[in-house]
């Protein structure tokens, strides 16, 4: 509802979230398991419903008239595809870890193109000067979406229905890692001990933003932050890993 304070909606999806990491690594796995059709395919039909909508003459020119800030988009881009780090952290689980790398590309292509044909349809059907005025310009493009003959002409619904699974599997995914990587760190059995722990913490860091412009600016910057550690961190293991072969082989000689 518009008058439920933000407060309410957050302690809402957190407990939800905090109650839903007290599982194994296996039922984390079947949640998003279960969960990917329900993202994906709704979104995917909002994206084509809405391109019927669409002028391509608000695609020209395709690299745009302004070229001062590419660099700072590709950053902002990148930084959404740190979730196929995820992956790296379940390795150890898997049956055939020599999968692995071969689930993370399908994921990144995947991801990618759902990205690129979000973009696509809501510059196409806006332009890209009514876009820059928009704070929600996919919940807007969804909006404009509707099926021909009067079956659904809501389609704003269903994304929203969307939009909030797919928060909810990010929150549950980013909790209960660091849930676990908490556990092992400290080598306590369990982890469900630092769901509830960490809940306060991250509840406070929630409510922090002023506005929704200064919650944009901090996940900009987190964003980028975290991408600089994903990017950084894999090569320092890889140089660690490098200088102690090369020891042992000294050694060994």
């Amino acid at each position: 509802m518009r008058d439920t304070p933000i407060e309410v909606t957050i302690i809402v999806l957190l407990v939800l979230t905090a109650l839903s990491t007290r599982r194994n690594i296996v039922k984390f796995s079947y949640i998003h398991l279960f969960y990917l059709p329900f993202l994906l395919g709704p979104a995917l039909g909002i994206i084509l419903t809405s391109l019927q909508n669409a002028d391509v003459l608000n695609l020209e020119p395709v690299i745009g008239n302004h070229h001062t800030n590419i660099m700072g988009g590709l950053l902002d881009i990148a930084a959404l595809f740190q979730s196929s780090f995820i992956i790296t952290l379940i390795i150890p689980f898997m049956m055939k870890p020599e999968k692995a790398m071969k689930a993370s590309i399908w994921a990144m292509i995947i991801a990618g193109m759902l990205y690129l044909l979000i973009v696509i349809s809501t510059i196409a059907t806006f332009g890209p000067q009514e876009t820059i005025r928009l704070i929600w310009p996919t919940l807007e493009n969804a909006r404009t979406a509707s099926i021909p003959g009067g079956f659904l002409e809501r389609l704003d619904v269903i994304f929203l229905i969307v939009w909030l699974i797919s928060v909810f599997t990010t929150m549950f995914t980013t909790y209960y890692l660091t849930c676990y990587t908490t556990q092992e760190l400290f080598h306590f059995k369990d982890h469900g001990l630092f769901s509830t722990f960490l809940l306060p913490f991250v509840f406070v860091f929630a409510i922090c933003p002023h506005d929704i412009f200064q919650f944009f600016q901090i996940a900009q910057w987190t964003g980028r932050i975290g991408f600089f550690l994903t990017l950084c961190y894999p090569i320092l293991l890889w140089v660690i890993a490098v200088i102690r072969k090369k020891r042992e082989r000294t050694c060994e000689e």
